[in-house]
């Protein structure tokens, strides 16, 4: 009696006669299946010859699988031509293991740093040399009207803020002095002038 197997489905025969004829009919009333969909194996191995069978050990029935047309490498090779290739290579390392990614980023930091310094000292000369300009640019007048009025406004100048500064101290006195006040009227209020005024005579 020899044991088939087609995925968990069990069938049991006993042969009679010839083993070439009788299992493969067997095979195709049990699955319908012709000789060239399937073929058999036994402990793993595939079968090419029926003389060396054992009963003893099952028989496992395996469907072939349908080949294709093919060209599959062709349809390869034609999307390949179309996708471009990468130029970043921003992810690979150096021989000593650091990203390429992190050297090009260091580089460029410095490039930077470098030509920050290059204008701020640009920057700084032009300045410089504006004022210099300046200073050397005198008006040349002549006209005594023009110089009297000059350091009439001056002086006008002058006077208004020594007068606003002393406006300002005025201020400044008159609220210091309305906060000693208040804060006398507090301790009169509370009944504590006479504490405040031996601390300051302690002091």
């Amino acid at each position: 009696m020899y044991t088939l197997y087609y995925g968990n489905d069990l069938l049991q025969i006993t042969v009679d006669s010839s083993i070439v004829c009788e299992i493969p009919s067997a095979i195709k009333i049990w699955k319908g299946l012709a000789p060239e969909d399937y073929y058999i194996t036994q402990c793993g191995r595939r079968l090419d010859a029926w003389h060396n069978l054992r009963s003893s050990v099952p028989l496992r029935i395996n469907e072939r699988l349908t080949g294709g047309k093919g060209g599959f490498g062709s349809m390869l090779r034609a999307i390949g031509a179309q996708i471009e290739k990468t130029t970043n290579r921003d992810a690979c390392r150096d021989l000593s293991g650091r990203r390429l990614r992190d050297i090009n980023e260091e580089e460029r930091l410095k490039a930077c740093t470098a030509k920050q310094q290059y204008s701020s000292k640009n920057d700084h000369n032009k300045i410089l040399s504006q004022i210099e300009k300046l200073t050397n640019s005198k008006p040349n007048v002549e006209d005594q009207q023009h110089q009297r009025g000059s350091i009439y406004g001056v002086d006008i100048a002058e006077e208004a803020i020594n007068e606003g500064l002393g406006k300002a101290s005025k201020r400044k006195r008159s609220a210091a002095n309305r906060g000693n006040a208040k804060r006398g009227r507090d301790c009169a209020w509370i009944g504590m002038e006479h504490i405040s005024s031996g601390s300051e005579t302690d002091s």
